[in-house]
């Protein structure tokens, strides 16, 4: 830890090691999380490096990758094969999530929220895709969310799996001027064979996904995005009068 000499301001280091031992690469990660803090603004964003290295380790070598970016802590989703930067954001938000291959470094997409936001779904041992949905509450924005207009929230929905990003559909949607709007919920509203309990998705074996995403946004207006194992289906999406929708691939990340 580091202050002021009024001790008043300073920055906050956490660094961890941790080995890998399970999945195809074993490594050796090194998070850190750094933070500031200030008395009379209180704290500031916080900024996270992780390095990898492959074990067995030798002295000189090089990390695998080194992911830096802004976060507030480091957690695992499907442990061992994605790592996921939190950042907190102010108000009611539950802030947002960066989601990054732990075996290559690369990120693959940012979700609000610390869950209800991001759906696995899976087959097995083997992850068939991910979707992330983000708005502008999230303390994060990404890279392709115009600069703010009053009267438009920019939504962005994210397809990606553990190779890389797919495809991103960037929702424009109406709102009245001078007000402000959010996403209040993520859910299937259709699910063949069946719908989860949860937004992830466990498929049996000889199953193909088949699904309408439901986003509900704060005024109770809905966007229905139909969902197959290739991501958004943007024919036959249902929106509300006046959303816009455009797809980005390769992705903006």
């Amino acid at each position: 830890m580091e202050v002021n000499r009024e001790g008043s301001a300073g920055r906050l280091v956490n660094r961890t090691f941790e080995a890998v031992t399970e999945g195809s690469v074993r490594m050796l990660l090194r998070k850190e999380v750094q933070r500031t803090f200030d008395a009379d603004s209180g704290p500031g964003r916080g900024r996270v490096q992780i390095d990898a290295w492959r074990l067995p380790r030798a002295r000189g070598d090089k990390p695998l990758y080194t992911i830096s970016d802004d976060g507030d802590d480091v957690e695992w989703l499907l442990y061992p094969l994605f790592l996921t930067l939190r950042v907190h954001a102010c108000c009611d938000s539950n802030g947002s999530r960066a989601i990054f291959n732990a075996q290559t470094g690369k990120l693959l997409l940012s979700a609000n929220g610390p869950a209800g936001y991001l759906s696995t779904i899976t087959r097995g041992s083997s992850v068939v895709l991910l979707i992330g949905v983000h708005d502008v509450h999230g303390g994060r924005l990404p890279r392709l969310f115009p600069p703010h207009r009053d009267g438009h929230m920019p939504l962005l929905v994210t397809a990606a799996d553990r190779s890389g990003c797919r495809a991103q559909t960037l929702f424009d949607v109406p709102i009245p001027s001078r007000t402000d709007a959010y996403v209040t919920s993520v859910s299937w509203d259709r699910l063949t064979p069946r719908v989860p309990e949860s937004l992830d998705v466990d498929l049996r074996r000889g199953e193909r996904l088949d699904a309408t995403l439901k986003i509900v946004i704060s005024d109770k207006r809905t966007l229905s995005i139909p969902i197959g194992e290739g991501g958004a289906d943007p024919g036959r999406m249902v929106l509300p009068a006046g959303v816009t929708a455009r797809t980005v691939s390769p992705c903006s990340l």
